[in-house]
Parts: structure tokens; C-alpha cells; sequence
């Protein structure tokens, strides 16, 4: 089966990284309703997804001025429209920083780390050869960072928005309780981008190979999984679906096509309704 999208709403769906601000958001949505007083919690909710097509769309304009860099059809995309991506992760974060606007101490603390690792992650800058520096370029650190951001994002500052207010002990462990489902969302990334990622990144998938990524993968869904039924799954149900949905999916042996692999990942958001509706449009 072809991995190319040929429709231009699937084009912008994935390659714009639409979907994946959907699924983000939905993160973020889903966190809230178990928040006691968050008011206006919808303005970060839509923040969140407009931070996050602003920084994918800026990262993958930032590579796409590489021209050593092998590229893969989402790359290639960006390429003919590079001038259009930048305008949108400009008015992306424009829009984001409205919906935040004003900033308090106690969201800035946790929003900070997170907006310095994703901005210095792929840098404007650029060595030598060509290519982009930036904490991408740190040996096996991807994985990580990827994950901190997200669960940043849809646990650490969502519990900040809580009137109730959550001390940083508990955020902490919220947050490494999320931390397993993005590693393994991130590594299904990883195997996807196998035939483009440098050897110097050294992903999970490049030294464990693709068997490895996988083992590794599914092990951290599973304990997702246990972790939501030993806590309680009515109250998990849907870490159970997402994670659930993952696991099959990884456990097949070929690539799937490119939007399976956006609901896959960080798309695969935790709401019922996007389950069923990524379902449906793959």
C-alpha cells in the first residue's frame, strides 16, 4: 500500500500537523475533566493546539532548508510550501500566546522548561554541513525530549490551571505517570523516520533495530495499561483505548501508511469520539 496522500485535506491534515494539534488538544480536554475549578480552561486547550502546529510547522521549515537531508514525502511537502508553513506556525503562535495571555507565575514555571527544549530542539542555526544544531542532534536524547514536552503540555500545565491548586510533587508524578504512553508514541515515530534519521541521532529503532523498538514500545503501552487498570479503569478508560489501539498497530511487521501512523502516534488522542472518528478516516 502506497504511503502517499494524494488528497490536499489529508495532505494538511497530517503533513500540517492539524491532526496531530487535535490530538494534543484533546490531551489537554481530557486532563481538564478531572480538574475541580480551571475557568476558561477552553482558551488553553486551544492554545495547546496552536502552540503545537506553530512548533512542528517551525521544526519541519527548519529542516527543510537542509539540503543534504534525505527527504521523506511530509519533508518534501514542506519544501514546495515552505514560505506558507512559516506563516503558519507564526500565526500559530501568535494565537496561542493571545489564548494564554495573561500569564500567571505558577503556568509560566511549567511552561518554560517545556518552550526552551522544543525551540532549542531543532535550532535556526546550522553547522558546517548543513545541518540544523540543535538538541535533536544529542545521541539517544530524542525520545526523551519529545515526551517531557508533551507531558508538559497536557499534564503539568493543565493541573497548574486547577484553582484547587496541585503541588509539584504531584504534578511530577502525573507527569511520569504520561511519560511511558509518549516514549512509545515517540518510537513509532522513530521506526516511521528509520530510512531518513542520520545514524548520529541513534533512536531506539537505529540501535535496537526495528524489532527491538517495537518490543520496547509495546512493553511501555502495557504498563500504560496496567497502570490504568490498577488505578481504576472507568476513571482511565481512555488511556486504555489509546494505549490499546497502539499496541495492535506496533505488533504488526510492516510500515503502516502515513495517517494510521498520525492516529498512532501523538494523534491517537484519549477522547472516545477522536478514537472512533480516526478509525473511520483511515
Amino acid at each position: 500500500m502506497s504511503r502517499t496522500l494524494r488528497h490536499p485535506v489529508l495532505q494538511w491534515l497530517v503533513y500540517g500537523h492539524l491532526w496531530l494539534a487535535l490530538g494534543i488538544a484533546a490531551q489537554v480536554w481530557w486532563i481538564g475533566q478531572f480538574l475541580t475549578d480551571a475557568p476558561e480552561f477552553w482558551r488553553y486547550i486551544l492554545a495547546a493546539g496552536c502552540g503545537t502546529v506553530a512548533a512542528y510547522s517551525l521544526m519541519r521549515w527548519v529542516r527543510s532548508r537542509n539540503p543534504h537531508l534525505i527527504a521523506s514525502e511530509h519533508l518534501q511537502w514542506v519544501r514546495e510550501r515552505r514560505m506558507t508553513v512559516l506563516v503558519l506556525s507564526v500565526v500559530c503562535c501568535l494565537a496561542a500566546a493571545v489564548l494564554c495571555w495573561p500569564l500567571q507565575w505558577h503556568i509560566i514555571r511549567w511552561l518554560v522548561p517545556a518552550g526552551f527544549v522544543a525551540v532549542l530542539y531543532v535550532s535556526p542555526f546550522s553547522g558546517k554541513d548543513g545541518q540544523a544544531i540543535g538538541l535533536r542532534q544529542v545521541p539517544g536524547l530524542k525520545v526523551l525530549l519529545i515526551a517531557f514536552v508533551c507531558v508538559s503540555i497536557t499534564v503539568a500545565v493543565p493541573m497548574a490551571y486547577d484553582e484547587v491548586g496541585h503541588n509539584t510533587t504531584e504534578i511530577v508524578l502525573m507527569m511520569c505517570m504520561r511519560l511511558p504512553l509518549f516514549m512509545a508514541i515517540t518510537i513509532a515515530f522513530d521506526i516511521r523516520d528509520t530510512a531518513f534519521d542520520p545514524p548520529s541521532l541513534r533512536t531506539i529503532p537505529q540501535l535496537l533495530g526495528v524489532r527491538g523498538a517495537k518490543a520496547i514500545a509495546i512493553l511501555l503501552l502495557i504498563c500504560v495499561l496496567a497502570r490504568a487498570g490498577l488505578c481504576h479503569f472507568r476513571i482511565d478508560r481512555t488511556a486504555w483505548l489509546c494505549s490499546s489501539n497502539s499496541v495492535g498497530c506496533l505488533s504488526q511487521a510492516a510500515p503502516r501508511p502515513a495517517l494510521l501512523w498520525s492516529f498512532v502516534g501523538r494523534g491517537a488522542c484519549p477522547s472516545s469520539c477522536m478514537h472512533v472518528a480516526g478509525n473511520v478516516i483511515i
